[in-house]
This record gives structure tokens, C-alpha cells and sequence, in this order.
């Protein structure tokens, strides 16, 4: 195993094969972790923070994989949990940028095919790095009755990291669908260039 350590002496990052163990320091004070390692697609970075260990991605989440789990707050500054959801599927619909062009339809396609998404058992949301006060005025200016979408604004597109969809490069989120199953695992995904508008009849049948 190699690993390196900090400045601080607080973290490693460590790249191991399929089981090891991990050398945690904090301070004064060094433990080895056993670990599994079933997702080979990220960066193994190890943070101490209150004893949470925090797991950055390099590429996008696939099917098969537990969707990570998230609490944030929608446009009425309500929280959406998506392990509260249990027994239904979950649409996360992530998009670029409030309040442009393709976005906005992106979302006024879900809230049109909202009855139809609904009755397939799936409750869809839309995600994006925006405050809670600009989805609010964006969700007013579409008329949204029915749909919620939601602010990943801080820590800044840290549930959008989780899945592999932040673009470093422009500091928002690819445009992409994420459909995660009654189980809690991702069963399709979907990742479209920025300037495409997704394909709502093409998420709807994958949802059925």
C-alpha cells in the first residue's frame, strides 16, 4: 500500500488494492482500519472530521451501486431526504444552471410529465449548485406546481460530487438523469452534453 500524508499530519491518501488496511492519524494518535474496497472508481481520500470518512469520486456513479444518501432543501426552503422515500423510485433530474435556456425545459418537461412520472411509482426532483432564493424566483417564473428542485448550493455541489456529476471546471453539475430503485440502488444513467436537452420519453421508459 502507498499512501502520503499532509501537511497537518491529519490525512492520507491511500492507494490499495481490493482489501487493506488504512492508516488513520489524527494528531498524536495513529489507528489501522481494515477495508473493503467494492468501487474501484474514486479517489481513496480519507478525511478525519469528527471521526466521518469522506470518499471523493473521479467518475460518474453506475447502476448497481447504493445511491448516496442527501438531505437538501427544496425551493420552499423544505428538506427532500432521499432515504425518506423508501418503497418509491427517485428521478434525480440534475441540471447545469437555474434559469437558463435548456434547464428550464429539462424542468418543465418533468412538471408536465409529473402525473405520468408519479404513477410509475417515482418521484422526481431536479438538482442543482443554486441558492434556495434563486430556485425559489426560477420556480415562480415556470409556473411549477408540482415539482421540486433543489439546492446543492453549500457545502457547493457537495450531494452532486457524491454522484460524479460536478464539472470542476465550471463549478455546477453535468446534466444528467439518475433513477434510483425501491432498494436504494441506482438502476439507470443517463449523462447528456450540456447543451442537450434530455429525453423525457426516454426517462419514462425506464421508469416503467
Amino acid at each position: 500500500m502507498g499512501y502520503k500524508l499532509d501537511s497537518d499530519a491529519r490525512r492520507i491518501i491511500d492507494f490499495p488494492g481490493q482489501s487493506g488496511s488504512t492508516l488513520y492519524r489524527y494528531k498524536d494518535h495513529v489507528s489501522i482500519i481494515p477495508i473493503i474496497f467494492f468501487n474501484y472508481n474514486v479517489i481513496i481520500e480519507r478525511y478525519w472530521q469528527g471521526g466521518n470518512i469522506m470518499i471523493e469520486r473521479t467518475t460518474h456513479i453506475t447502476p448497481g451501486e447504493i445511491a448516496p444518501d442527501f438531505t437538501l432543501k427544496d425551493q420552499y426552503g423544505q428538506d427532500f431526504i432521499l432515504s425518506a422515500n423508501q418503497g418509491k423510485k427517485v428521478l434525480l433530474s440534475f441540471h447545469p444552471l437555474a434559469a437558463t435556456g435548456v434547464c428550464t425545459r429539462q424542468m418543465e418537461a418533468l412538471e408536465a410529465h409529473f402525473a405520468e412520472i408519479t404513477a410509475l411509482n417515482t418521484i422526481p426532483v431536479g438538482i442543482s449548485v443554486d441558492a434556495v432564493p434563486s430556485k425559489k424566483l426560477w420556480s415562480d417564473d415556470m409556473k411549477l406546481k408540482n415539482l421540486r428542485i433543489l439546492a446543492d448550493f453549500w457545502p457547493h455541489g457537495e450531494v452532486i460530487k457524491k454522484y460524479g456529476l460536478f464539472r470542476e471546471k465550471n463549478g455546477f453539475s453535468e446534466r444528467a438523469n439518475v433513477i434510483v430503485g425501491v432498494d436504494g440502488k441506482v438502476q439507470w444513467v443517463r449523462i447528456y452534453e450540456i447543451s442537450i436537452l434530455s429525453d423525457i420519453d426516454e426517462v419514462i421508459n425506464h421508469l416503467k
